[in-house]
C-alpha cells in the first residue's frame, strides 16, 4: 500500500476501497468509485502501480486487504508513525498517511508536470489544490528558473548580487 501511495498519490481512502473488478489491466486503469471529492473517476494506473496490483494474492474483493480477506477500516496511521519514529522521521500530527500524497505531488511538480495534468491525475475539482504543492518547489528549482532570465546589460538577474535602488 505504500508503495502504490508513493507511485499513484492516491488517498488512503481510495486505495482501501480499491477493488478487483475496479481494475483494468488492459487499459491502465482503475475506477475510483467513492472519491472525496465526490465525482467518481477512472484514473490512469503507473507501471509501477500496476505491478504492485498484479502481486497481491487476491483474498477478497479488495486488493489491498489483511492476510483474512478483510478489508483495512482505518488509516493506518500508527503503523506509519511507528516506522517513521524508528527511521528517525517526524511527521505532521495526523498527516502521517497523507504524507505520501503530499510527497508525490510535490515531485510531479518539481519534474516538470503541469498543474492541470495534476489535477486530473489525482480528480481535484478545481486547480486550486495542485496550486498549493506547486509553492513547494525548492529554492534550486526557483533559482534554475531565475537563471533561466534573458540577461540586461550582460548578466543574467539571478547573478546581480546587489539590489539596486530604482529612482521612479
Amino acid at each position: 500500500m505504500v508503495a502504490f501511495a508513493f507511485y499513484q498519490g492516491w488517498r488512503i481512502s481510495e486505495i482501501r476501497n480499491l477493488k478487483w473488478e475496479d481494475v483494468d489491466f488492459e487499459t491502465g486503469t482503475a475506477w475510483v468509485a467513492d472519491p472525496k471529492n465526490g465525482e467518481p473517476v477512472e484514473l490512469v494506473l503507473s507501471d509501477m502501480a500496476l505491478e504492485i496490483i498484479s502481486m497481491q494474492e487476491q483474498r477478497s474483493e479488495y486488493v489491498f486487504c489483511k492476510m483474512n480477506g478483510k478489508p483495512y477500516l482505518h488509516n493506518l496511521w500508527d503503523c506509519i508513525g511507528n516506522a517513521a519514529k524508528r527511521a528517525g522521521v517526524a511527521l505532521p500530527p495526523r498527516k502521517k498517511w497523507h504524507i505520501f500524497r503530499h510527497t508525490w505531488e510535490s515531485l510531479m511538480l518539481q519534474n516538470g508536470t503541469d498543474v492541470e495534468t495534476l489535477r486530473r491525475m489525482v480528480n481535484w475539482k478545481t486547480a486550486q489544490m495542485p496550486l498549493r504543492y506547486a509553492s513547494a518547489l525548492n529554492k534550486g528549482k526557483r533559482r534554475e528558473k531565475l537563471n533561466q532570465m534573458p540577461k540586461l546589460n550582460g548578466r543574467k538577474m539571478a547573478e546581480i548580487k546587489k539590489a539596486v535602488k530604482l529612482n521612479w
